[in-house]
């Protein structure tokens, strides 16, 4: 069925990266027992580098930049977060504040055997990979971020109201129709606008699971959404590269770019003109232009 007049979503076994030779999708299986979906690209013995997408997404959003990464000599780490793509999504309100995220991410990491990495992130995405770095920062060697929640206001109130808290249980949609998806991620663009039907298909294909909108319920309603503090600003020591669309309409940088300027002096700060929230799948040139050199030649480890 061709996808512009797909009725029903992707099945599982369809979703990224099954129609991509370049990358390959695992599971691990963390202590607790909860399982976590990877996507990789590259070689096994490549140094590592981790890709974290942002709320409602999953590993489908580094599409465009985990293939040249890889070739670049990185083993592209793409992980669908907790109560994301194909990864477990618990029903614990508990777990999906911004601490327990950051726990599940180091988690994620022991069992990948990634004492380190360079970090990529998107969005909510950004935010974890900011706290993982101001708690444990010999586990994080610099960090790329794209529209990263904490460095402004974050606008979520329409879909706060789409999925309230006294949403639970069998008041929940069975499934968030293919049109209202597609309208939030054109929303989200911003000179690109329309979003091909193949994005459509793999962002919608996630809400046909009940514990998925469960999951997205909680994380809006028990993550930390705020912006950091000057003072948390000023505790990130490793290099951080920060890139924002100049029509985002979720992480506004005219909002953000004054206290980035006043509170992290050394940061590298790029806007992509015209381009939305969704940097790497709206501009994946202009982001690859920044990122390779940025993170430079990998190095693998001796022995």
């Amino acid at each position: 069925m061709p996808s512009s007049k797909r009725v029903v979503p992707l099945a599982a076994e369809s979703m990224y990266p099954a129609n991509d030779p370049s990358a390959h999708a695992s599971w691990i299986t963390l202590p607790d027992g909860e399982r976590v979906r990877v996507v990789q690209s590259g070689a096994d013995d490549a140094p590592p580098l981790l890709l974290l997408h942002g709320w409602g997404c999953s590993a489908f959003a580094w599409r465009y930049l985990a293939g040249p990464l890889a070739d670049a000599g990185w083993r592209a780490i793409a992980i669908d977060l907790r109560g994301h793509g194909l990864s477990d999504r618990p029903g614990d309100p508990a777990k999906y504040q911004r601490a327990q995220m950051v726990d599940h991410l180091a988690a994620t990491m022991d069992a990948l055997g990634v004492a380190s990495a360079p970090i990529i992130a998107h969005s909510m995405g950004g935010a974890v990979a900011m706290a993982l770095a101001l708690r444990n920062p010999e586990r994080v060697t610099r960090m790329a971020l794209f529209g990263a929640v904490g460095f402004g206001i974050v606008d979520r109130a329409a879909w706060s109201q789409l999925l309230p808290p006294s949403l639970t249980g069998a008041l929940l949609p069975m499934r968030i129709p293919r049109w209202a998806v597609k309208f939030a991620l054109q929303h989200s663009r911003g000179e690109r606008g329309v979003a091909d039907e193949q994005e459509v298909d793999e962002y919608w294909a996630p809400t046909q699971f009940p514990d998925f909108l469960n999951a997205m319920r909680l994380l809006l309603h028990g993550f930390t959404w705020s912006p950091w503090t000057p003072t948390e600003l000023g505790d990130v020591s490793q290099p951080l590269l920060l890139m924002f669309g100049d029509r985002d309409p979720v992480v506004r940088p005219q909002r953000v770019v004054p206290t980035l300027a006043r509170c992290l002096h050394s940061a590298e700060l790029h806007v992509a003109q015209g381009a939305g929230h969704v940097v790497p799948e709206e501009r994946p040139a202009w982001a690859l232009e920044r990122l390779l050199p940025f993170l430079g030649t990998p190095v693998r480890a001796l022995g």
